[in-house]
């Protein structure tokens, strides 16, 4: 099963979330891989060139989370497909990845904010989360720890950063 790390591996680090992404995939195992026959393989290419024009169309910083189906609009295809090809490239739906990687685009800014000038409130709404108890709480269960506390802690922390819980 694929994941962030294989993103980050196959399309580049050119991503500003690239690096905050790479410990994300060591939270899932590999499964068994099939046999590639002509037409899997075939399948297989066009899905990740598929994935490579989403990820470019993926903003990288503080702008509103895309839908879906704004994507498959802006890419040419239906739901249907690139719910297909993430879950074969990546072996997540496209709306997990999309959470995660905000998730993780939250945290990599609550890591560099000042502090003393910054608040989780403001940060987590540049990202477009409007409900921070919920938001609050899918953070804390991704990586093990509060928004509050990422903010206080900062790049200088006992080496959290690298930490990720796995998400079922």
């Amino acid at each position: 099963m694929f994941c962030l790390f294989y993103v980050a591996r196959r399309f580049g680090p050119a991503q500003p979330w690239a690096d905050a992404t790479v410990s994300a995939m060591r939270m899932i195992e590999p499964t068994k891989p099939l046999r590639m026959t002509p037409r899997r393989r075939a399948r297989q290419a066009s899905y990740e060139a598929l994935i490579s024009r989403v990820l470019e169309l993926l903003p990288g910083g503080c702008a509103r989370p895309p839908r879906l189906r704004e994507l498959c609009r802006a890419v040419g295809v239906s739901e249907r497909t690139l719910r297909s090809a993430f879950i074969a490239t990546l072996g997540m739906a496209p709306a997990r990845y999309l959470r995660l990687r905000r998730l993780h685009l939250l945290r990599a800014a609550l890591a560099i904010a000042d502090r003393h000038h910054a608040s989780v409130a403001v940060i987590s709404a540049r990202f477009g989360y409007t409900d921070q108890g919920r938001m609050a709480a899918q953070y804390h269960a991704l990586f093990g720890e509060y928004p509050s506390e990422t903010l206080e802690r900062g790049l200088a922390g006992p080496g959290r950063m690298g930490a990720v819980r796995r998400s079922d």
